[in-house]
């Protein structure tokens, strides 16, 4: 049996286990540029915005796969402009 709700695992360790996973995603996140499918999102319920999260797709692109796009695009208009 492992997991988070082992016994084995003492409250201090499962603490500790919780704030390394906060922070491998919080990190994963700060690695990428974040962008909503379709630039919207759309309001289930509008009386209770703080308890019904909108609903909507994130996607989560690297940074270098956005680099290389801003490339491309630059190297477009460049092309573009010489014609």
């Amino acid at each position: 049996m492992c997991g988070i709700s082992y016994q084995g695992v003492g409250a201090s360790q499962r603490v500790l286990v919780l704030a390394e996973i906060k922070m491998i995603v919080l990190t994963l996140i700060a690695m990428s540029m974040p962008e909503m499918e379709g630039g919207k999102y759309t309001v289930m319920d509008p009386l209770n915005v703080t308890s019904v999260p909108p609903v909507g797709r994130l996607i989560l692109r690297s940074w270098t796969e956005f680099g290389r796009e801003e490339i491309r695009g630059v190297k477009q208009q460049r092309l573009d402009a010489d014609r």
